[in-house]
């Protein structure tokens, strides 16, 4: 991942497992510059709209959570067992937001 993007306010993503097959969700990471802050945030999208290219239902995109530093954001991922280096550009994803 390129640090500088996002502290640009670039919108890094990483696909995650969940337990129900029907549904790609993803983590998203932002770092809002107006808020001198880190956002991350867990949605998941019906598979069909998404490998379909339809417009998605938004149902269960997640609230966003704060964070002061990239050290605390880190330390949420860590927890999650989610690698920070294995984010990504959202545009090279098909992530719908």
């Amino acid at each position: 991942m390129n640090y500088d993007y996002l502290y640009k306010g670039d919108i890094f993503v990483q696909r995650v497992n969940v337990d129900d097959n029907n549904y790609y969700t993803w983590v998203e990471i932002r770092y809002d510059c107006n808020l001198y802050q880190f956002k991350m945030r867990i949605s998941s999208f019906i598979k069909e709209d998404i490998d379909n290219e339809w417009d998605p239902n938004y149902d269960k995109v997640g609230k966003f959570k704060f964070f002061e530093s990239l050290e605390s954001l880190n330390d949420e991922l860590n927890e999650m067992s989610i690698d920070i280096n294995k984010f990504y550009d959202s545009s090279k994803s098909r992530y719908p937001l």
